[in-house]
């Protein structure tokens, strides 16, 4: 059995633990229990997801910054970016499996959020840890494929990754 099966019958088990609850009271709290582990990990694997992705976008920086204005030839850039891409595939991979159990967990969240959608503190738990799985993924997909010009996609790493990091700080 591999990790992530174990894992996948421990969430299953979790889940039916609210099931098994009479009172609504029960389900309420052991839900909002939930959602606290839920978001914890998916705010992890997304801050994880961005450490990788800030590696590779580095690289692409430092080999994109020779040509700041575009005023090279376009083959020249893209072959100096997919250098740097391809000498970040260890980066890149593993904050793309990060980046995968951060979704994981915020589906799990958000089925959460479904079921008991007049509770805002689960609520609450849903959509902060929403914003910050999408900016993991935004960041992700701009590091895996720059498609701006160079100082929007600078400008836009740069905010994601400060961005990112002052809701980490929050959550945690």
């Amino acid at each position: 059995m591999t990790f992530s099966t174990i894992g996948f019958k421990n969430e299953l088990h979790k889940e039916r633990l609210i099931e098994k609850k009479k009172d609504r009271k029960e389900k309420v709290s052991t839900a909002k229990s939930l959602a606290v582990t839920y978001q914890k990990m998916a705010v992890e694997s997304a801050y994880e997801s961005t450490q990788g992705s800030g590696k590779a976008s580095r690289a692409i920086y430092q080999s994109w910054q020779n040509f700041p204005n575009g005023n090279s030839d376009n083959n020249q850039i893209s072959s100096l970016v997919n250098s740097a891409m391809k000498s970040q595939i260890r980066n890149i991979t593993l904050a793309q499996a990060n980046l995968v159990d951060a979704q994981h967990k915020l589906f799990l969240l958000k089925k959460l959020h479904e079921k008991f959608s007049r509770i805002s503190y689960i609520t609450n738990k849903y959509a902060s840890t929403k914003k910050i799985v999408d900016q993991a993924s935004e960041l992700y997909k701009l590091s895996t494929k720059p498609n701006r010009s160079f100082s929007e996609w600078t400008e836009r790493v740069d905010y994601l990754k400060t961005n990112i990091n002052e809701e980490y700080q929050k959550l945690h």
